[in-house]
């Protein structure tokens, strides 16, 4: 699998928060990270003034699952491109359309707690889903490749009429349709029927309406499930992308030459907004890798967040533990009502590609944060610590 990740990605990570051969990026001219213009808002209550978005959020979230699931030389796709990734992937995993919904029909455990975000707790019900697929003999990869579709474009089953529900079984009943068009049936339904009337009105918050935000684009044919997509990307991505299992396995497969201190540049950004935290970032002199470490209150490192970039110009996000293994989760300060901050868990990739973000194209590509359009509350009063003699401190903190 390791062998696989160093023929095809070049790795870069984040200051912040994630395929050409090695020796290709080793011989590359140094890689711009110039990030979109912004406008400083002038006051902290007026928000950073932008173009109208190109896209929905929902459908940029649908055109980067997309970009995970088949390869493309760019990552410009158009609607019809990105409904095609999904399809083909369906169509070309081993798992019976019979069989994906029987999974999605699944009860949810009583382990999941009610009390959870919403967000976590479609994710950790497609976690259920997925283990159940592999249960029957598939592959993580195949597993990921048949639920794409669905997650992407169907409402959790629970939220179904009875009706719409005997109608999604009729569909994978239906030996007249190849399986392309049976996986093509759950977002084009019978016009009509039952699943088609469902499939207008249930789930409501797992739609392509995020933050109210008009976009330019009128040429979305469908409606795309933004909490589908955020809980297959969080546990499906690190699999298709072929994330390495530990920070060893990075360094020794991807970064070989990371002591070499004439090809890293070292920076500690002692402020960091999106961690209030010191982070220490690594990174390539010709831009093209780089590893952020989150630095603990006695200077060890805590978290370790990766950005690789895929040959299409979007980005993979990996995040690493204080023991260096891989996880889904990275944490962020979260304000209290009493001003103080408490880390909360967010899921990955999800919590890297909303900093990571180019407000106008909606493409998940931006090296740097875009902490003035996200608004994130200043740093300056915070203490410098964890500096060694000599180091290079940031002052984009």
């Amino acid at each position: 699998m390791l062998a696989n990740v160093k023929a095809s990605l070049i790795v870069l990570v984040s200051t912040s928060s994630a395929c050409t051969p090695l020796q290709r990026l080793l011989n590359r001219e140094p890689a711009s990270t110039q990030t979109t213009q912004q406008t400083e808002p002038s006051s902290p209550l007026e928000p950073v003034k932008q173009p109208r978005p190109l896209v929905s959020n929902a459908f940029a979230y649908a055109r980067y699952a997309a970009l995970n699931l088949k390869t493309h030389s760019s990552k410009e796709l158009t609607a019809a491109q990105v409904e095609d990734a999904f399809l083909h992937s369906a169509e070309q995993s081993r798992v019976p359309f019979a069989t994906v919904v029987e999974l999605l029909a699944l009860e949810t455990p009583a382990s999941i707690s009610p009390e959870k975000s919403t967000s976590t707790k479609r994710t950790e019900e497609f976690q259920f889903q997925h283990q159940n697929c592999t249960a029957r003999g598939f592959s993580a990869v195949e597993c990921c490749q048949a639920m794409a579709w669905p997650l992407a474009v169907l409402p959790r089953v629970s939220s179904l009429s009875e009706v719409s529900r005997k109608e999604l079984l009729t569909l994978a009943s239906d030996s007249n349709r190849t399986k392309r068009e049976q996986f093509a049936g759950l977002a084009r339904p019978q016009r009509g029927g039952a699943l088609e009337a469902s499939l207008s009105m249930a789930g409501l918050e797992e739609s392509s309406e995020d933050d109210g935000t008009q976009f330019e684009t009128n040429s979305e044919p469908l409606s795309y499930r933004l909490l589908g997509l955020k809980a297959w990307l969080g546990v499906c991505h690190a699999t298709l992308s072929f994330a390495p299992s530990t920070l060893s396995d990075f360094y020794q497969t991807l970064a070989p030459d990371f002591t070499d201190s004439s090809r890293w540049q070292r920076v500690l950004h002692a402020k960091s907004r999106a961690k209030r935290l010191p982070r220490r970032v690594y990174m390539r002199r010709d831009g093209a890798l780089s590893v952020a470490e989150t630095l603990a209150q006695d200077c060890s490192v805590s978290e370790t967040e990766v950005i690789a970039r895929r040959p299409d110009g979007a980005l993979n996000y990996w995040v690493y533990d204080a023991n260096g293994r891989l996880t889904p989760e990275s944490h962020f300060p979260a304000p209290t009502r009493g001003g103080q901050y408490v880390t909360a868990l967010k899921l990955a990739p999800d919590s890297c590609m909303g900093c990571h973000y180019d407000f106008v194209s909606r493409h998940f590509d931006q090296l740097k944060v875009s902490a003035d359009h996200l608004r994130l509350p200043k740093t300056a009063e915070l203490p410098v610590r964890c500096a060694t003699p000599n180091e290079t401190i940031a002052e984009d903190n």
